[in-house]
């Protein structure tokens, strides 16, 4: 049994509900995608009526190895493809990585982590399809948004705009 396998296992046993994964990125790297198929299915079967989600680190992939994990994702069964663990040093999530899992994978939603601590960026996110936001920033996020609704209120005076 794989860590992972034990892990997801353990995690359910504690009363997890949803399962997060993170894709062998050294397999993704060296193209070895038997490898990565294998891990997620062992988890997509352990966490069978669960949510899964394949967090694959899009910040440390090409576009070809997103959408090969992407594929091999959806294929095993997963629900979500998760953008980073939001713990490594790279950039945040993309309106161009969204749109390009939204091609791939249509069907399956999207949860994206790190960089995402403000309202602008959190709105781009949103709008590109994205099904979940995971940020430490919660507070602030919503704080400028009712800010940002207070001033439309407040030049609109609740007026339709046409």
């Amino acid at each position: 049994m794989s860590v992972k396998e034990f892990e997801a296992e353990n995690s359910i046993a504690n009363g997890a509900d949803e399962i997060d994964m993170v894709v062998n990125i050294s397999a993704v790297k060296v193209n070895d995608y038997e490898t990565v198929r294998e891990e997620i299915q062992r988890v997509s079967t352990i966490s069978k009526n669960l949510v899964l989600k394949i967090i694959v680190e899009t910040g440390l992939l090409t576009e070809q190895e997103i959408e090969n994990v992407s594929l091999i994702a959806q294929d095993c069964g997963s629900d979500f493809i998760k953008t980073s663990t939001g713990f490594n040093n790279v950039s945040g999530a993309k309106t161009t990585d969204i749109n390009l899992i939204k091609r791939i994978v249509p069907k399956m939603k999207i949860k994206v982590s790190g960089g995402v601590n403000n309202y602008k960026t959190a709105f781009r996110l949103l709008s590109s399809g994205t099904d979940r936001i995971g940020t430490s920033s919660a507070t602030a996020i919503i704080d400028e948004f009712n800010k940002s609704r207070e001033n439309y209120e407040e030049h609109f005076d609740n007026k339709s705009i046409i």
